[in-house]
């Protein structure tokens, strides 16, 4: 039986010099993604600009 999915897209904009803490955020958006997100049918997905 399939699931219903809700998907947030995450805009992160930001000037070049903190290119350190994008990373740090996509990183805790994929575990988020990966333990909490997968359990409650939810996905945030990040686009940069």
């Amino acid at each position: 039986m399939p699931n219903n999915i809700i998907v947030y897209d995450l805009l992160i904009s930001c000037p070049s010099d903190v290119a350190e803490y994008v990373d740090m955020l996509e990183k805790e958006v994929l575990h988020f993604n990966n333990f909490f997100g997968r359990s409650n049918n939810i996905i945030v997905r990040t686009s940069t600009l």
